[in-house]
């Protein structure tokens, strides 16, 4: 042996830097492909909502959209959580009583449905906003109950195209009684 001794390679890898506008880190969702490799990395802290309700959609966000493919991912956080968060904003005093996930009951997403209504878009769009945003829901309604509202009833269907068309269908809903009726379905 020499006198020479070589010194060891350091492979550490340094951490990285918070890229993040948010100090919280149950705030950012990391999506990895099956590799394992970061794929997307969406920070909720951007979105400007009630910190409680930004923890839980950020929750709901990551456990729904673990086993989905990126389309998915976008979809979920463009079409449903921003218009769900935008149709707050449109709302009167919406700050002062909805906190939280928890707060949200039949009535508000009956009007959350009517603001859909309201937008200038075809029902395949309205539904998928509509549909993205009640996956979430139904996710935490099954993993996680306690931040959810405990009687909350996700109505089922409630931009029927038939109803749309003017075609009275077998047990069809008028219009406007979509989410008073009992229309639900259970679970997940």
């Amino acid at each position: 042996m020499s006198g020479y001794a070589r010194r060891r390679k350091d492979y550490r890898i340094a951490p990285p830097e918070c890229l993040s506008s948010s100090p919280d880190p149950q705030l950012i969702v990391e999506l990895t492909d099956e590799r394992g490799e970061l794929v997307q990395r969406v920070d909720f802290g951007a979105l400007g909502a009630p910190p409680a309700m930004t923890r839980e959609l950020a929750l709901a966000f990551r456990g729904h959209c673990a086993d989905k493919s990126p389309s998915v991912w976008s979809a979920t956080f463009a079409s449903g959580i921003r218009h769900w968060l935008r149709f707050l904003s449109q709302r009167e005093s919406w700050a002062g009583r909805i906190e939280s996930l928890g707060d949200v009951d039949r009535a508000l997403l009956c009007e959350f449905i009517a603001w859909l209504d309201r937008q200038p878009h075809q029902v395949g769009t309205r539904y998928s906003r509509w549909s993205t945003f009640k996956q979430l829901l139904a996710w935490l309604q099954h993993h996680r109950p306690e931040l959810v509202h405990p009687e909350l009833e996700l109505p089922f269907n409630p931009l029927s195209t038939q109803e749309r068309a003017g075609a009275s269908a077998p047990g069809a809903i008028p219009d406007g009684a979509r989410c008073r009726a009992g229309r639900v379905r259970a679970g997940y």
